[in-house]
């Protein structure tokens, strides 16, 4: 948890503190420690969530929302990814290049969803010019296996160890 609070924290810290929106996928556990450990790091939280520069969802219950079979669904995920990002910009009163997006809704799945969810996460980044920060501990990757915890490290543009 510790790696966790300090990637998200200096990740969406930095992203409010710029003036950015910040979307947050994320267990109730993760959601309010983050809260305590953004405040620590300077951001007036009252102020973000007023501005609605600051969205925390739940990962479970987000993800559930593009599950078919418990595999998502590249036609529902297109589909919330876009109401979840347009209605930020919206909200936040800022363009989608100004929006992030950090979360732990792969680590939830297994295997070949894992590697799914992350492409599809991939066609949001390229379509609405977001950055996103993905969770995943250790014991997660490990318990993936040593060909898919590869496949899903290659999804991503940088890896940050902790």
């Amino acid at each position: 948890d510790l790696a966790f609070f300090d990637g998200f924290t200096q990740f969406v810290g930095r992203r409010l503190l710029a003036g950015d929106a910040v979307v947050v996928l994320a267990t109730e556990q993760h959601r309010s420690g983050l809260l305590l450990r953004l405040q620590q790091f300077g951001v007036d939280i009252g102020s973000v969530l007023n501005q609605r520069r600051y969205v925390a969802l739940d990962a479970a219950e987000t993800l559930k929302a593009v599950l078919v079979n418990g595999v998502p669904d590249e036609e529902l995920f297109s589909r919330k990814t876009a109401e979840l990002i347009l209605g930020v910009a919206e909200g936040a009163k800022v363009e989608t290049s100004r929006i992030a997006a950090c979360g732990e809704c792969a680590p939830l799945l297994r295997g070949e969803a894992s590697i799914q969810l992350e492409r599809m996460w991939n066609k949001a980044i390229r379509q609405y010019n977001v950055e996103v920060f993905c969770g995943y501990s250790f014991q997660c990757m490990e318990g993936l296996g040593r060909e898919t915890s590869q496949r899903i490290s290659a999804e991503h543009s940088a890896l940050i160890s902790a």
